[in-house]
């Protein structure tokens, strides 16, 4: 074989060499972009969706706490509106004209009243309403049942008064009223009010 046929079949196997080894490596290139692109994109809907996700969550924390905000202020605005429902109905108590007010008390003192013997001690500014006429015709009215007396003791409530038997004692201070009252019928008057909030 001459020397000429030697370097053209070296030269025509390198070129066949050279562009199967290009074709391959464009091929393994063509293999890693086809794989980085697959990856980055994979790596985008990731990225996308934790992004999706965190702003799905973050939304849901703000929509969550905007409404435990909401809620807070309705319970709050409902507190108030108790609160001022039970301060009239003692301010209107304390309005009662005198004989009103005799009438309410001459009740609390016999439905007080459960037998044996009992002392009334009225409250400071309740002395002069609360006196031995009263006390008498509640006598009268229970017939025997039980024997009501009044002290001439003093006692640290303002209105109302303190029924005492033997070593029990019942506060029937005006304030004691309200709150008992406010304690047994809180729950049915806000299912009265806010029945649709």
């Amino acid at each position: 074989m001459a020397l000429e046929n030697i370097l053209e079949k070296i030269r025509d196997d390198s070129e066949f060499e050279a562009e199967n080894i290009i074709n391959q490596a464009k091929k393994d290139a063509e293999k890693i972009i086809a794989g980085a692109e697959a990856q980055t994109a994979s790596i985008s809907a990731e990225a996308e969706l934790s992004g999706t996700e965190k702003a799905l969550r973050e939304k849901e924390k703000v929509i969550t706490m905007a409404y435990l905000e909401s809620r807070k202020k309705i319970l709050s605005a409902k507190q108030r509106i108790l609160q001022e429902i039970f301060e009239e109905t003692r301010k209107r108590l304390l309005q009662l004209d005198e004989k009103e007010y005799s009438k309410f008390m001459k009740m609390l003192i016999i439905s007080g009243c459960s037998g044996g013997k009992a002392t009334v001690i009225p409250g400071i500014e309740d002395r002069r309403l609360i006196n031995r006429k009263l006390i008498d015709e509640i006598n009268t009215e229970l017939k025997g049942e039980c024997k009501i007396d009044l002290s001439a003791q003093d006692t640290q409530v303002k209105r109302g008064f303190i029924l005492q038997s033997g070593r029990i004692e019942m506060d029937n201070s005006t304030d004691n009223i309200i709150n008992t009252v406010r304690e047994k019928t809180t729950d049915e008057i806000a299912g009265m009010l806010f029945i649709d909030i």
